[in-house]
C-alpha cells in the first residue's frame, strides 16, 4: 500500500542511498525529483570506505570518467604551504557526486521515486510530494541536504554563521608542478607537511623535492581571514572546480575570475568554458547564506542526517563522508530488534552534536588559518 510505509527517506543523495540499502525493511519509500542531479563537485576521504557496501564498488568507481586520485590536501597561505598527506594505503579521490549517485542507484537496483517533497505534517506523520501522500508509521528520515526539509517543516533552522560562495569550471591544458615549487621558492614561503596520519601529528618543514604532485590534491588558498579558494580536479586532471567562499559578502562573477586569474595553483593552465546551459560545468554557481543548524537532529518521528542537519560549509571534504556513515548507522539503528527508542534517540543527537562541534570547530581553525600556523589546530583538522 503506497499510502502506509515503515519510514519515507527524503532525498537519493550519498545519506539517503545509503539508508535505503542498508534497511533491512523493504517497505521504505525514497522519493527525490531529481536523483543523480548535479551536486557541487567533492573529495571522498578515506572514512567513506570503510563500509564494505562501499568498498565493493570501487572497481567500478575508478572507471567513472571525473574520477581522479586524491592523495591528500593542500592549504596555501600567504607564507606557507602546508600539506596533508594521506597514507598511501587509504582510498580516496575527487569525483562528480552526481556519476557516484548514479551508479550506486543502479549498481544497487535502488528504485527511486521522481516526486519532489512539497510539505511535512509532523502531527500526522505524513509526507505530501507533487504526486502523491504518504502515511509513515515510524520515522521520516530527512537526507535532503542543505534543503533541510523536516527542520524546515517545523521552523527549527537557524543560521550557524554568514558565508557566501560562488564556483565554476575551468578546462586544464596540463599540470606543471615545477611551476609550483618554483612559485613557493620566489614567495620565500615555507613549506609544511603534516607528519603522522595514524598517531597525534605535527606541521613539519619540508623538502621540495618530494614527490608532492598538487594536480592530485584538493587545494585551498586563504586571500584573507574568512576568506579562501578551493581548486578541486576531476576527471583525471583535465577540469578544475574553482570557487570561493567567504564569510564577508557575497562574490561575483566578475570577482572569481578575477580570484581564479590572479590566485589559481600556478601548475595550471587553464581556459575558461563558455558560460551556457549547455553542461552544470558551463555555469557560474553561487549558494549565499547556507551555513545553517537545527536545534536537534532527531525526535521519535523523524531523523535528521548530515546535512539536512547541520550544513556548514561546501568544501570540507568530511562533509560527504559523514553523510554516508550516518546514513549507515541509522539504518544499522532501524535494524534492531527493538527499533528507534528514545535511548537510541537521545544517543544519536549526543553524538551528531559533538560530531558536528568538532567539525564547526575544524571549520574555525581552516578560516582563520590557524591550521597552518599552529600544530594543535593542525591535528584538529586532520583528525
Amino acid at each position: 500500500d503506497m499510502a502506509q510505509r515503515l519510514a519515507a527517506v527524503a532525498r537519493a543523495g550519498q545519506a539517503g542511498l545509503l539508508v535505503k540499502k542498508n534497511l533491512v525493511s523493504k517497505n521504505a519509500v525514497i522519493l527525490d525529483h531529481n536523483p543523480a542531479g548535479y551536486k557541487i563537485g567533492v573529495s571522498i576521504v578515506t572514512d567513506y570506505f570503510a563500509h564494505p557496501c562501499m568498498n565493493a564498488l570501487m572497481p567500478k568507481i575508478v572507471k567513472l570518467p571525473s574520477y581522479s586520485l586524491k592523495i591528500g590536501s593542500t592549504f596555501v597561505s600567504k607564507d606557507s604551504v602546508a600539506f596533508f598527506p594521506l597514507n598511501k594505503e587509504d582510498v580516496s579521490f575527487h569525483i562528480s557526486r552526481h556519476e557516484l549517485e548514479e551508479l550506486m542507484i543502479r549498481e544497487w537496483e535502488i528504485p527511486v521515486l521522481r516526486e519532489r517533497v512539497k510539505s511535512v505534517d509532523l502531527a500526522r506523520k505524513i509526507v505530501v510530494t507533487d504526486k502523491n501522500e504518504y502515511k509513515v508509521a515510524r520515522q521520516i528520515i530527512d537526507c535532503s541536504g542543505p534543503a533541510m526539509v523536516v527542520a524546515r517543516s517545523v521552523k527549527d533552522v537557524a543560521p550557524l554563521w554568514p558565508v557566501y560562495s560562488t564556483w565554476t569550471y575551468f578546462d586544464i591544458a596540463g599540470s606543471d608542478t615545477g611551476k609550483f615549487w618554483d612559485s613557493i621558492r620566489s614567495r620565500g614561503a615555507k613549506y609544511l607537511r603534516y607528519s603522522d596520519l595514524r598517531t597525534p601529528g605535527k606541521l613539519e618543514p619540508m623538502k621540495t623535492d618530494d614527490s608532492w604532485d598538487p594536480l592530485n590534491t584538493t587545494m585551498l588558498t586563504q586571500l584573507r581571514e574568512g576568506m579562501w579558494t578551493w581548486q578541486i580536479p576531476l576527471h583525471r586532471g583535465k577540469l578544475l572546480s574553482f570557487g570561493a567562499v567567504s564569510r564577508h559578502g557575497e562574490i561575483s562573477e566578475a570577482e572569481l575570475l578575477e580570484i581564479a586569474r590572479t590566485q589559481c595553483g600556478p601548475n595550471y593552465p587553464l581556459t575558461a568554458r563558455p558560460l551556457d546551459p549547455s553542461s552544470p560545468y558551463n555555469r557560474l554557481h553561487v549558494r549565499n547564506n547556507f551555513a545553517q543548524k537545527a536545534s536537534t537532529a532527531a525526535t521519535r518521528d523523524y531523523i535528521l542526517v548530515a546535512d539536512a542537519f547541520c550544513f556548514a560549509d561546501p568544501i570540507y571534504s568530511v562533509g560527504v563522508a559523514l553523510a554516508a556513515n550516518e546514513g549507515i548507522e541509522v539504518a544499522s539503528l532501524l535494524n534492531e530488534g527493538d527499533g528507534w527508542n528514545d535511548e537510541k534517540c537521545k544517543t544519536y543527537c549526543a553524538k551528531y552534536e559533538a560530531l558536528i562541534g568538532r567539525a564547526v570547530t575544524a571549520f574555525n581553525y581552516w578560516y582563520s588559518g590557524a591550521l597552518v600556523a599552529d600544530g594543535a589546530a593542525a591535528d584538529e583538522v586532520q583528525k
